[in-house]
């Protein structure tokens, strides 16, 4: 066989098996409660659209989706609106102290977001 045939095929191989929980998530997700519960358990489900169909309309997703869509579009409008005109600024004139405004910019994009959770979860509470 060809060493790139067996790249790809590795490769697709990897990528297959990467996926598998999700598909199951997904089948898991049609099917019905007793099927989910079942032993030995089903591996096609019978398309069953109920929990959807209680997400949706009996627990309201469709306000909590809008919700987010609001929240997290005025945040990056907001944002974007302060941005653009700094990065402008910062690229195109001459500002006293702009490397050290841009190795700070730099150093704080290259902390992890996640590691500053923490900190401003206990500022937060303490409010």
């Amino acid at each position: 066989m060809n060493r790139r045939l067996l790249l790809a095929l590795g490769i697709l191989a990897t990528v297959g098996l990467s996926l598998l929980p999700f598909l199951w998530f997904v089948l898991t997700s049609f099917k019905s409660q007793t099927e989910i519960e079942a032993i030995p358990p089903t591996w096609w489900p019978s398309g069953n659209l109920a929990f959807y169909r209680n997400a949706l309309f009996e627990h309201h997703l469709f306000d909590y989706v809008l919700n987010s869509v609001v929240v997290a579009g005025s945040t990056t409008l907001l944002a974007l609106l302060l941005a653009i005109p700094a990065a402008y600024a910062l690229a195109r004139l001459t500002i006293p102290g702009k490397r050290g405004v841009l190795a700070v910019l730099l150093c704080v994009s290259m902390f992890p977001q996640m590691a500053i959770a923490g900190p401003i979860w206990r500022l937060l509470d303490s409010l």
